[in-house]
This record gives C-alpha cells, sequence and structure tokens, in this order.
C-alpha cells in the first residue's frame, strides 16, 4: 500500500510537472507573438482580449511591460489618426492647389493616385529614410494627340498634353517639399520616434521572459 501511494504521487508529480511546462509554453508563445507584432509596428489590442495577456500580466503584475504596452498602443493609435488626417491635408490639397490645378490644365488628374504615392512615401519620408522622390518616381508613357499618361511610381497620376509635363512635376516637387510642414505629417514624424523608443523596452521584456523559460510568479490557470 506504501509503494503504491508513492508511484501514485511520483504519478501525480510528473503530470503536474509536464502540466506546468505546457503552462509556461504557452506563455511564451504569447510573448513571441505578441513581439512579433510590436517588431512590426502593430498595436497589441488584439491580443489583450485573450486569458494569455491576462495569465502573464497576473504573473508578472510589477512588470514596466504593461506601462510600456499602454504607451505603445496609445502612439499606434495616434499614428493612425495622423495617417487619417495626412489623408484628408492631401486629399484638399488636390482640390486646393492652384499650381496643380493649372499645370492639369487641358488634361485630367487621378487625384486619389496622387495621394496614395504621398501617403505610402510619407512612411519612409517621416522616418528620414530615402523611399522614392518626385524626380525619380515620375514617369509618363505616350498615348496619342501629344497627350501621355502619368505615374508616380506604381500609381497612375491622371493624364496631360506634352507640354504640361514639366509644370506639372515641377507642382508635385514643390508639394513634396512642402510635406514636413504639414501638422498631420509632423504628427507622424514624432510617432515614429516615439515608436522606436518603446519598442526595444518592450521586446527586451518579451525576451527576458522567453529567455527564462519558466514564468515568475501565478496566475489562474497555473496547474499548481
Amino acid at each position: 500500500m506504501a509503494q503504491h501511494e508513492r508511484e501514485v504521487r511520483e504519478t501525480r508529480l510528473v503530470v503536474l510537472r509536464d502540466a506546468l511546462q505546457v503552462h509556461y509554453q504557452d506563455l511564451i508563445k504569447f510573448a513571441d507573438r505578441m513581439d512579433a507584432l510590436v517588431a512590426r509596428g502593430d498595436p497589441l489590442m488584439t491580443l489583450q482580449a485573450e486569458r494569455l495577456y491576462s495569465a502573464l500580466r497576473q504573473h508578472l503584475p510589477r512588470s514596466p511591460l504593461w506601462k510600456s504596452i499602454e504607451d505603445w498602443n496609445k502612439n499606434c493609435d495616434d499614428m493612425e489618426q495622423a495617417r487619417s488626417g495626412l489623408r484628408m491635408e492631401l486629399t484638399a490639397v488636390m482640390s486646393q492647389d492652384t499650381n496643380l490645378k493649372q499645370a492639369f490644365d487641358g488634361g485630367q488628374q487621378d487625384a486619389e493616385g496622387v495621394v496614395d504615392f504621398f501617403l505610402k512615401q510619407s512612411e519612409f519620408w517621416s522616418r528620414a529614410w530615402p523611399g522614392l522622390e518626385i524626380g525619380e518616381a515620375f514617369k509618363t508613357s505616350e498615348v496619342e494627340n501629344n497627350r501621355v499618361k502619368l505615374k508616380l511610381g506604381a500609381y497612375s497620376i491622371g493624364m496631360s498634353p506634352n507640354n504640361k509635363i514639366t509644370e506639372i512635376k515641377k507642382a508635385l516637387v514643390s508639394l513634396r517639399k512642402n510635406l514636413p510642414d504639414r501638422s498631420s505629417f509632423q504628427r507622424l514624424t514624432s510617432g515614429f520616434k516615439k515608436a522606436n523608443s518603446l519598442a526595444p523596452i518592450i521586446r527586451e521584456e518579451l525576451a527576458t521572459i522567453a529567455l527564462r523559460r519558466v514564468v515568475s510568479g501565478r496566475c489562474k490557470y497555473c496547474p499548481i
């Protein structure tokens, strides 16, 4: 009977040990998922609704990770608002900028293409990365009757007479030059700077969780 009881206890300990190991693995995999989102610059709100987020927070209630994540999510939201604001500002420019209107006189402007190009490149320019500048991105292709199709990178921006090409390009260069003065562009620039300061802090905390293999503390899902 004593031997049987000892075997039962040992079996129970093995089961609990294995369950605890799997629990730690679940937490570590979850930390890796969080790290992947931060590495891409994405918010963590979607993961915060999951039970493992609550479990990890119960294990590490005093970790600086949670405040950093709160700041990260707020900054991601601010950056999305900046992008939306920049789209609105650029769309307004397409209908109000007299230089662009005059440049496209006699042609046809695809304002959405211009806006999409500037939004895409703003993701680079606001971080002081090279991106595509107007000179290298501006392309023309002959159509007929001295009219040409215009493109900025992969985006179609309309059609114009041959004699308007230089004027259109000049107007686009001017728009690019004045872009950093726009409030939404400045907000986007500030957002990337803040993200660059927060990301290493969050990723280091998550790396510590992953590399320790054992998560201190307890949560309500702990097997023991």
